[in-house]
């Protein structure tokens, strides 16, 4: 079941990528953040470091600095459904954990951020 819930989240997502092709304010700050990482320079942030490694690290898969920052942003959106549904499988009867699972891989909120570079 978590499996079909992070299915529906990827169609969720790529269906959104096609209405936010922007990088927000943030989201420029972390390209350039995740840039100094490739390159080990400093980089003064008030951002934490774990967004921008992740985007530094798709670089070696994504050539555009953009694009590995929204594959990082994909990647984990379409993931979103899997602690969900653990954790609702712990507070939740096995037979409804998969209902929270698909609250988060179909809300469009949710897929809408994942489909943008951006802090949040």
């Amino acid at each position: 079941m978590p499996v079909l819930a992070c299915a529906t989240a990827l169609a969720m997502r790529v269906l959104a990528l096609h209405f936010q092709p922007y990088v927000t304010f943030d989201g420029t700050e972390y390209v350039r953040f995740a840039e100094a990482l490739r390159r080990g320079q400093p980089f003064a942030s008030v951002f934490p470091p774990g967004y921008p490694a992740l985007i530094a690290l798709a670089r070696t898969l994504v050539e555009d600095r953009v694009g590995a920052a929204v594959a990082v942003s994909l990647a984990c959106g379409t993931l979103l459904p899997l602690p969900v549904w653990w954790l609702a499988r712990r507070a939740l009867s096995s037979r409804w954990a998969a209902v929270p699972a698909f609250v988060v891989a179909l809300h469009p909120e949710l897929a809408r951020f994942s489909a943008v570079t951006m802090s949040e």
